[in-house]
């Protein structure tokens, strides 16, 4: 039998799921570790666009670290967390 702090601490591993009423798909939210929001901050480097040799680097980088990291995955992160040029146009 598992005791009821190895069942919260297995349970802090897994993905958060939100509904959303827009759509049937459910949301998966996950907490992104110090080590791979410092690998993820050579993305944020690249403002304009992402060079494929970057991507890779990191791809693989995060891959030693945790296997639910995908290329589309990885180019997500950096579309909402890139700073955007404000001017207008």
């Amino acid at each position: 039998d598992i005791s009821h702090s190895e069942l919260l601490e297995s349970e802090s591993s897994f993905p958060i799921q939100v509904s959303n009423t827009k759509s049937h798909k459910a949301q998966i939210r996950r907490k992104t570790t110090k080590a791979k929001k410092d690998l993820l901050t050579l993305l944020l480097e690249h403002e304009n666009s992402l060079p494929i040799h970057i991507l890779i680097i990191v791809f693989d980088e995060l891959n030693k670290i945790s296997s639910d990291w995908t290329y589309k995955r990885i180019k997500q992160y950096w579309r909402n967390n890139r700073k955007k040029d404000d001017t207008p146009k």
